[in-house]
């Protein structure tokens, strides 16, 4: 909860955004990696971009750090849409967000992948998947 006098998510986007948009428009989020999988260690820049529709539609967000991930694009860095399309609701906010992408860190959706070879590698391969997704930590996220 926001401390007394502070402007949580909802009351930040509706009050200040304009102004927060015009100083930085892409505010950058850090995640940090799930202890015991292939990331732990790793710190994940997020781009979060809140909607004018927030709090009634969720934040956009990719991942400006490169993931070795089935459900997260590697070029891009975008996730499947429908990992927070399809739970939103107002009462919702950042901290759902990051809990959400580090269940999805934790556990691959290997039945819905954005890059089928990474989902087929997890699923029949899981020491290979685990050491590039390492390697790609070591290189990117540290």
């Amino acid at each position: 909860a926001p401390r007394a006098g502070c402007a949580g998510p909802r009351a930040f986007s509706r009050r200040f955004a304009g102004r927060a948009r015009a100083v930085d428009p892409r505010p950058h989020q850090v995640l940090t990696g799930p202890d015991g999988t292939a990331y732990e260690g790793g710190a994940f820049q997020l781009d979060l971009k809140f909607p004018t529709e927030y709090p009634f539609k969720p934040p956009k967000i990719k991942f400006e750090t490169k993931v070795y991930h089935p459900n997260i694009k590697t070029d891009t860095g975008e996730i499947c849409n429908d990992v927070l399309v399809s739970n939103w609701s107002p009462t919702l906010n950042v901290r759902y967000v990051y809990t959400t992408l580090h269940e999805l860190l934790k556990s691959p959706n290997v039945d819905h992948p954005l890059e089928p070879e990474i989902a087929q590698e997890f699923a029949s391969d899981r020491a290979t998947f685990d050491k590039k997704a390492k390697e790609m930590v070591d290189k990117h996220a540290r």
